[in-house]
């Protein structure tokens, strides 16, 4: 098969998109029928239209098939074929190449030139798909927030609650805190109609951009879906609220006829009595230890558990330096971020009090992964927007990090910057 595909020259372009798709759709993801269908493509590569690059993007993506030199021959006529891409087309291959990691593809700039045109086609799905695809690869461009934060504006009602959670996230996953968009949010996110994991990925969202103004809604949502002793929640959902309310300024305690604030409490006493360190997923015992490390307790009456932190920040440390091999990147560079950050709070008594806790992950040699991705190096900062704001996260990434995994983290144009000067 691979010569007759390869070699035929009755096989049209059409047809090896068509070919590739069926097969990605079937499951059939043998190597040798896509190195057929490459070397094939390559052959005709100009005569591919739009429809036939967004579903020959789409195949590759579902047979997990990577070809750098087919890969780039299809992104050069992407390029030249843009003025013809429907908004569905442009959005699905966007999606497509951020999920083959081509970040360096002219084709996202391209894209985002031809957006005045192309969004008063789009639907409230297009435009959450084509933000989340420039956020996975964390192309960056003021341009692209111009055109689709004025768009989400005018057909906010249109906006389902799912929309608006998968906007949000690619907000954030930017550490754009756009006031317009944020305050759309506020006015249309219908918060009652959302389940509790919905909840819970907003608060977390919110707590990234350091925007409260939700809180008590989500908090009094939350609190019509559970039971007052925190019966079917699961613990995972509940330490990632837990850390989302503190790092949004809120403790247990500190109001005492808060929602928050008996929320918080709640929290904590339900964590308190249902689990234990090596009950959590190691993403819920990092973000659970940074947001108790940074926040204290809140102060209320003597010796009142309901005020305190479910479960000790050094318990949580010990467990993360004995999975280390089991960690991610992202969580590996959150916690290296977490060292320097407690050395640029000094106004938080309590978090440089903890700091020497700290300490117990460089004596134990964590391995630290020195290629991380920008997309994890990004989303680890942006647990630090609401210390730092949004604002300054990107230009404080020399700072935050002294070790050369940041420098790799950064992107090659401000790693040359940072050469030449």
């Amino acid at each position: 098969p691979v010569q007759g595909v390869s070699s035929s020259p009755a096989v049209t372009a059409h047809d090896l998109t068509l070919a590739a798709y069926s097969f990605a759709k079937l499951g059939f993801h043998e190597p040798c029928v896509f190195l057929a269908i490459a070397r094939g493509a390559l052959s005709v590569a100009r005569d591919f239209t739009a429809r036939d690059l967004q579903m020959l993007f789409v195949a590759l993506v579902r047979a997990q098939y990577y070809d750098v030199d087919l890969l780039d021959a299809l992104a050069l006529q992407a390029q030249r074929r843009i003025a013809q891409f429907s908004a569905e087309s442009l959005t699905l291959t966007l999606r497509a190449m951020a999920y083959l990691g081509m970040a360096n593809s002219p084709f996202f700039t391209r894209s985002v030139t031809q957006l005045p045109r192309t969004i008063l086609h789009f639907r409230p799905i297009d435009v959450t798909m084509l933000l989340n695809a420039f956020a996975a690869v964390q192309v960056r461009s003021l341009a692209l927030f111009d055109v689709v934060t004025p768009f989400i504006m005018e057909k906010a009602p249109m906006f389902t609650p799912s929309d608006w959670i998968s906007a949000l996230r690619a907000y954030s996953s930017f550490g754009n805190r756009d006031v317009a968009f944020l305050s759309t949010l506020r006015l249309h996110l219908a918060i009652p109609r959302l389940s509790l994991n919905q909840v819970c990925a907003v608060l977390v969202d919110c707590s990234r951009l350091s925007f409260s103004s939700l809180s008590a809604p989500l908090v009094e949502a939350a609190m019509d879906k559970v039971t007052p002793e925190g019966s079917g929640l699961n613990a995972d959902t509940a330490v990632q609220m837990y850390a989302a309310l503190l790092l949004l300024g809120h403790s247990p305690g500190s109001v005492p006829d808060s929602y928050v604030s008996s929320f918080l409490g709640m929290l904590s006493s339900h964590l308190r009595g249902c689990i234990k360190a090596s009950s959590l997923s190691l993403r819920s015992v990092v973000s659970l230890c940074y947001a108790m490390l940074l926040v204290p307790p809140g102060i209320g009456r003597n010796n009142d558990p309901f005020n305190e932190h479910p479960i000790e920040a050094l318990v949580l440390l010990e467990r993360c330096v004995h999975e280390a091999s089991a960690m991610s990147g992202e969580d590996r560079l959150l916690l290296q971020i977490i060292c320097q950050a407690l050395e640029m709070l000094p106004w938080n008594r309590a978090a440089l009090q903890s700091a020497h806790r700290l300490r117990l992950l460089e004596t134990a040699n964590l391995p630290m992964q020195s290629n991380v991705p920008v997309p994890l190096f990004m989303t680890a900062v942006g647990h630090l927007v609401p210390l730092l704001g949004s604002a300054v996260c990107w230009e404080l990434q020399p700072w935050l990090l002294s070790s050369s995994s940041a420098e790799e983290a950064m992107s090659p144009a401000a790693s040359a910057q940072k050469s030449d000067q």
